[in-house]
């Protein structure tokens, strides 16, 4: 407890945060107590202009670690980008946000805080982003896929695969979803499928990625929906079907795209975008983003 003209103050600011759906508290700061005597009446607060809000990120998966620079983008008053540190706020008031917005290996977390009438301190829980590691296994389901362990394929051939998306440790591949793409050349393959996911569009930004011996024009997008984290992995299946054009060596390989969604912040608006891979530019939202390509011959 902290004094304040003589008299005990009995009462700890609580702040209750939201974020990414998940509820945690947060105490203030100054030895978990109210500073100062003023009391909030209809919604001000008597004697208290102005209040400061201490931004604090914490990674969830090691909390005693700043998981980077991280930054809050404050939606309500339009009062943009805050670094971690000091904020002057409003008191008694209810605010909306963005903790990790634009924060090189930070997915964002949606934030519904209120202010009181003291300063104190907003503690927001984040995930790290990372690339997953994928690994595919071909038609007869025992071999691992690389360059030397290629698919052999035949004209008017249908082939099937299995695959693992494992994230990373400490980190996640994912944390909204994320959009899975096959890269391919349609000269050789009329199809790719996978048996898991729901059906999705490539993000606008997106380029081919030629494969090792051939041009890609053909894209078909899935999206995996949820989380993938600290090593969680997810098991796929899948088919291709090859042209009557006969394929040489690896002509009709497959380029795979891990695009992980992320919440972002409309610079022309200003409100908050639901998760995708790119912005309302299209640019993309790069958080882990990998490709893997699975080879044929």
């Amino acid at each position: 407890m902290k004094k304040g003209n003589g008299a005990m103050i009995g009462l700890f600011a609580l702040l209750v945060i939201i974020a990414g759906g998940v509820a945690f508290m947060a105490f203030s700061g100054d030895a978990k107590s109210i500073t100062g005597a003023a009391t909030a009446t209809g919604g001000t607060c008597d004697g208290v202009s102005s209040v400061t809000v201490t931004y604090n990120d914490v990674d969830k998966y090691t909390p005693g670690t700043d998981p980077g620079a991280g930054n809050l983008y404050i939606v309500t008053d339009n009062k943009g980008t805050q670094a971690e540190g000091a904020i002057t706020l409003t008191p008694a008031k209810t605010y909306k946000g963005l903790a990790g917005e634009n924060s090189s290996g930070i997915f964002a977390e949606v934030v519904d805080f209120s202010t009181s009438c003291s300063n104190e301190e907003l503690v927001v829980e984040v995930r790290k982003s990372g690339a997953p590691t994928i690994t595919f296994v071909n038609d007869n389901g025992l071999t691992q896929n690389a360059d030397a362990t290629a698919e052999a394929v035949d004209a008017d051939g249908a082939y099937t695969f299995e695959g693992v998306i494992k994230a990373p440790s400490k980190a996640c591949a994912a944390r909204y979803g994320a959009l899975l793409i096959a890269d391919f050349d349609k000269t050789y393959l009329s199809n790719v499928d996978v048996d898991q996911f729901s059906g999705a569009s490539a993000p606008t930004y997106l380029g081919h990625i030629d494969i090792s011996n051939g041009t890609s024009d053909g894209f078909k997008a899935w999206k995996y929906e949820g989380e993938l984290c600290n090593q969680e992995k997810v098991e796929i299946t899948g088919s291709y079907d090859v042209t009557s054009t006969a394929a040489h060596e690896d002509n009709a390989n497959i380029v795979w795209h891990w695009l992980p969604l992320d919440y972002d912040i409309n610079q022309d608006s200003l409100a908050i975008l639901e998760p995708a891979a790119e912005d309302e530019d299209n640019n993309a939202l790069t958080h882990g983003n990998t490709t893997k390509e699975f080879f044929t011959a």
